[in-house]
């Protein structure tokens, strides 16, 4: 299923190589390397400890920015910058998997970012990617790069519900990937609206 999925992917990308030009060609590549490359050998770098800040650039930064380039033809620095809150949220959306699971990988010799700094770390870096999150949002709105910064109050809503999982023990956190992916997809509408 996943070598169908990168086949029509890789269709797709030559499609869009001799419509926009050669740039796509090499989103494409580092994107078919960085998918592979998550679990596959000899990089994982999932079992690295390296799957978090990976996402965050694949995932995230250069996702946004490349279906920009596909679109438009150019590269925006600017987009780049504006993709910053929805690429940390990528990367919060994997370290709550690694936090739900840290100790079957764990058991398993998986070496996440979790595993290698500890739950303690890894929850403060949980806190510190949602900070970063909302500071990035306000810096873009203070920076004229968003029309407003009241459609972000709404996903505030959800923190009270992602916190009080966190304080919860190891084994009463499995809620907490879906809960996060519910906040990222409501942050995602709010920073949309935010955008435009």
């Amino acid at each position: 299923m996943g070598g169908a999925a990168a086949g029509i992917a890789v269709l797709i990308g030559l499609w869009l190589t001799w419509q926009v030009g050669w740039g796509i060609l090499l989103l494409g590549a580092v994107g078919l390397v960085g998918g592979y490359g998550y679990t596959g050998e000899p990089i994982n770098y999932k079992a690295r400890g390296l799957g978090v800040p990976c996402v965050f650039w694949l995932m995230g930064i250069l996702m946004v920015a490349g279906a920009y380039y596909a679109v438009a033809g150019e590269w925006k620095y600017t987009v780049m910058l504006e993709a910053i809150p929805v690429s940390v949220l990528s990367a919060l959306l994997l370290l709550s998997n690694e936090i739900r699971d840290i100790d079957v990988d764990e058991q398993q010799g998986m070496q996440t970012l979790t595993v290698r700094w500890g739950l303690q770390c890894s929850l403060g870096l949980y806190y510190g990617l949602l900070l970063i999150c909302y500071v990035t949002s306000v810096l873009m709105w203070y920076w004229g790069k968003l029309l407003t910064v009241y459609w972000l109050v709404v996903p505030l809503l959800l923190l009270p519900g992602l916190l009080t999982l966190l304080k919860k023990e190891l084994k009463d956190r499995y809620q907490l990937p879906p809960k996060t992916g519910l906040f990222f997809l409501v942050f995602g509408v709010a920073y949309s609206l935010a955008l435009y």
